[in-house]
């Protein structure tokens, strides 16, 4: 391609004269005269590849990413192309979530006005860079943020794990040890436990560890975490596998409670973010680079740079904390870990990233800037006046654990009880099976939205888990619509809530809750008809629900959900009811009963829960109007005009 020429693939890789250059908020070619100009170009990878033997531009994106992603050629997936004034070049691969990105050194001419250098990142994670990061981040942490990150170790740790490991002074070795009520600076691992167990102590080895063993005998992982705590001068470990004794029920129980205070009193947490299981290390992990060619115009030839790299940094324009990636962001236990972190090391598979309750920072900006943070969330609630921005919050976090993963499905509530714990002393209410008593109406409208994984793709549960009413009855991704003041003006509840009973453990009562569990509530109920399609092999499957003349209202079922035939036993206005295992699909169109919770006067919108068939009775109580929850729903207003008072009660 001609020098003259520009390329309308790639720009030149500069971000200026473009119709879709912006400075700022200004879009359009006016944006040329900025250094703040910036570009985003879809790209696709047919197209890149055709241009790259006229444009020497097109060339060094396609040399970097067969660099970084050789395996790319089977994907041919959809990419995006981020250029900036005096940055580095970005290119995003929408099919898995990698980053490529292009710059040169520190020390090298820039080969085009645009490219700009980084900060460069060690290759491996054991480097005495790597080790340099983490002090300089801990000891500007605990000197700028001693209210903020230090408060809760001014209490010497009041919760005390019952058992710590203790590595000696050599670093060959390490016993468990048990802790007094004040127990020393220790560190906590996050990690994935994978499918396979990690090493663990039982009844039968705990003398064993006690007495003492070799830190060669630990999994590589924990052998990294033990070598992290020793370069930063710390000499206790908690890994939850060793100071837990996993067959004894009760001390699981007991320490289970704590979990949240553990990771919170720590002087900070090892996460490995990007390990799958304790088999694997992330010290040793080796950053994927490539080199790339570049002639000029003049034959003047230059080596660049390019490295495969994740997206980690927080979402400023909405204040929302880095939402980052790896196996260990796919566990719901690690959610917690994360949140209650005073200090938590991420150590990623391209860089570590530190966050505390006041900061955020990682290799590639290493300096420790006030961003969002996800240790921060709690404090961030504290400070917030708006009760309903609090349980936003909550939703927010419910959100992001339902699309979590767990081993075994009775952790459901236990695996979030630290986080709740901490919020009811935010908000003061009592929690109810996932919910919030002060706001349960609206705590009642979570749904299976379109955009995450289909509410008919999770296995059923084999057990009883949660009420119906609450989003830990299922294994369903929810997720909870969001609205501003002035919209909830506008809303009016018609359904009111007149008991709430829940069957806790007294030794956790934000832990698993028990059969007898249950709401009553009064409000509007409406008959409609409930359909589904022939088949649920199709992405765009999808239930409809018809409410008198209403053809068809928004429904979002909880669950795969199934016709009961055999329902004599109750003589009901609903025949659906949720799936259970050994149920095959089968297309239908049946009656149910819905209830409406709420009205806006500004949308002009009902939103109410789809109500199916009880699974069992519940005590000595009158059956004929209990029922479970099965979905959500929404239509217009005026679809409700036939409706009936009634009382309910879900389980």
């Amino acid at each position: 391609m001609p020098p003259s020429v520009t390329c309308p693939i790639c720009n030149n890789l500069d971000p200026r004269n473009h119709p879709s250059s912006r400075h700022r908020d200004t879009p359009g070619r006016n944006a040329s005269a900025s250094q703040d100009v910036s570009l985003y170009l879809p790209l696709d990878a047919l197209s890149l590849a055709r241009t790259r033997r006229k444009c020497r531009f097109c060339d060094v994106l396609v040399q970097a990413l067969d660099g970084c992603l050789p395996d790319r050629g089977s994907r041919r997936a959809k990419m995006g192309l981020e250029i900036g004034w005096k940055k580095s070049v970005r290119i995003s691969v929408f099919d898995g979530g990698d980053v490529v990105e292009v710059y040169r050194g520190s020390d090298q001419p820039s080969p085009w006005p645009a490219l700009g250098s980084v900060v460069d990142i060690p290759r491996r994670a054991d480097s005495e860079e790597t080790f340099d990061f983490l002090r300089a981040c801990v000891e500007k942490c605990k000197l700028d943020h001693e209210c903020t990150c230090g408060g809760s170790k001014a209490k010497s740790r009041v919760s005390a794990p019952a058992r710590l490991l203790k590595i000696s002074k050599d670093g060959k070795s390490i016993k468990l040890v048990i802790c007094s009520k004040r127990s020393p600076a220790y560190v906590a691992l996050s990690h994935c436990w994978g499918n396979d167990l990690p090493m663990t102590t039982t009844q039968q080895n705990l003398s064993h560890q006690e007495n003492g063993f070799a830190v060669s005998e630990l999994p590589p992982l924990y052998q990294d975490s033990i070598e992290v705590v020793r370069q930063l001068g710390l000499e206790h470990i908690w890994i939850d596998s060793l100071c837990i004794v996993q067959d004894l029920i009760q001390d699981w129980t007991k320490e289970s409670t704590k979990m949240a205070a553990i990771y919170s009193d720590a002087d900070f947490t090892i996460a490995a973010t990007g390990t799958k299981d304790s088999s694997h290390r992330f010290l040793d992990s080796t950053r994927k680079r490539a080199r790339v060619s570049y002639t000029n115009t003049k034959d003047k030839k230059f080596v660049l740079r390019s490295r495969l790299v994740q997206s980690h940094h927080p979402k400023l324009d909405l204040k929302r904390p880095a939402a980052l990636i790896g196996p260990l962001t796919h566990r719901a236990w690690t959610l917690q870990e994360h949140v209650m972190s005073t200090r938590i090391f991420h150590f990623t598979a391209s860089e570590v990233v530190f966050e505390c309750c006041a900061s955020f920072s990682c290799q590639c900006k290493p300096t420790l800037k006030k961003w969002p943070t996800t240790p921060g969330i709690f404090q961030e609630i504290s400070s917030c006046k708006s009760a309903r921005l609090k349980h936003e919050e909550w939703h927010r976090l419910v959100e992001q654990y339902t699309r979590r993963s767990l081993t075994r499905p009775a952790d459901k509530f236990p695996a979030l009880s630290g986080l709740a714990s901490e919020f009811q002393g935010l908000v003061n209410s009592k929690y109810c099976a996932g919910l919030w008593e002060s706001n349960f109406l609206v705590d009642l409208q979570w749904f299976s939205a379109p955009w995450l994984e289909s509410p008919i793709t999770p296995q059923t549960l084999e057990t009883y888990r949660a009420p119906s009413f609450s989003w830990a009855s299922t294994d369903t991704q929810v997720s909870y619509d969001q609205y501003n003041d002035d919209y909830l003006e506008s809303v009016e509840f018609l359904t009111s809530v007149t008991e709430i009973h829940i069957e806790t453990d007294p030794l956790n009562i934000f832990g698993a809750v028990g059969l007898n569990s249950y709401a009553k509530l009064r409000g509007p109920t409406m008959h409609a008809t409930l359909v589904a399609p022939e088949t649920s092999d199709d992405d765009s499957f999808h239930y409809f629900l018809r409410i008198c003349d209403y053809p068809s209202a928004h429904v979002y079922p909880d669950c795969r959900l199934v016709v009961d035939n055999d329902n004599s036993e109750f003589l009901r206005e609903t025949e659906i009811r949720r799936h259970r295992p050994g149920d095959e699909y089968s297309a239908f169109q049946a009656n149910v009963l819905c209830l409406v919770l709420c009205v806006s006067g500004r949308l002009e919108m009902a939103h109410g829960l789809v109500l199916g068939l009880p699974s069992r009775k519940l005590g000595h109580n009158n059956q004929s109007n209990t029922y479970e929850r099965v979905g959500y729903f929404s239509c217009g207003s005026d679809a409700i005009m036939d409706d009936t008072e009634q009382d309910i009660v879900l389980i």
